[in-house]
């Protein structure tokens, strides 16, 4: 099998697979942010072979700023600072995309935000409910696989065959154990 069958093979068992993960998180806050992701890669097919056959790159930022405001969510912020925050990331998205064309680095300051808003959760409940989140630490290195994706992309600092097929490999185990386990159930509480 050469490296183009194995990108294609690998590329379809992602899609089939990461279909599931919205499926096993219906009815968890994390549920738009799984069905997102699972819509990304056959939306991004449809849009390549069908709508937009020379150039979706601009696609990436936005799926990456929907997965953003997924996880930002107003009832958990101070409503001052929400409004601000949502045009301020969107503009930035925006003029990175479509004036400055950088969309790998949109996408991967977008997916900064994300580990960022993850992290702080998990954080707070290990430090105030001694709970220690399995799901969101998985989630977490979900998102730094899909950030070092997308710098490969941009920077190429390791051969890009390979670590795509290795990083795609991780991705599947990740929307397997997504489709297993759900987001409001996979927490250890530490006794201190």
């Amino acid at each position: 099998m050469n490296n183009i069958e194995l990108f294609k093979l690998l590329f379809y068992i992602s899609i089939v697979l990461w279909l599931f993960p919205p499926v096993r998180q219906w009815k968890t806050k994390y549920f738009y942010f799984f069905l997102i992701l699972a819509l990304a890669d056959p939306v991004s097919m449809l849009l390549k072979n069908y709508v937009l056959s020379s150039n979706i790159h601009f696609y990436f930022p936005f799926i990456s700023l929907l997965l953003f405001f997924s996880v930002y969510r107003k009832d958990k912020t101070n409503e001052k600072i929400y409004f601000p925050v949502t045009i301020t990331i969107s503009s930035f998205t925006f003029i990175l995309t479509l004036i400055m064309e950088q969309s790998q680095l949109a996408v991967g300051i977008l997916h900064f935000l994300i580990v960022f808003l993850f992290l702080k959760e998990f954080i707070i409940r290990f430090s105030f409910k001694s709970e220690l989140d399995i799901f969101l630490l998985i989630v977490i290195f979900y998102e730094f696989t899909t950030i070092l994706k997308y710098l490969n992309v941009a920077f190429g600092f390791t051969n890009a065959t390979a670590y795509f097929i290795i990083t795609s490999i991780f991705q599947i185990s990740f929307g397997l154990f997504f489709s297993i386990v759900r987001g409001d159930r996979a927490r250890v509480v530490i006794q201190r």
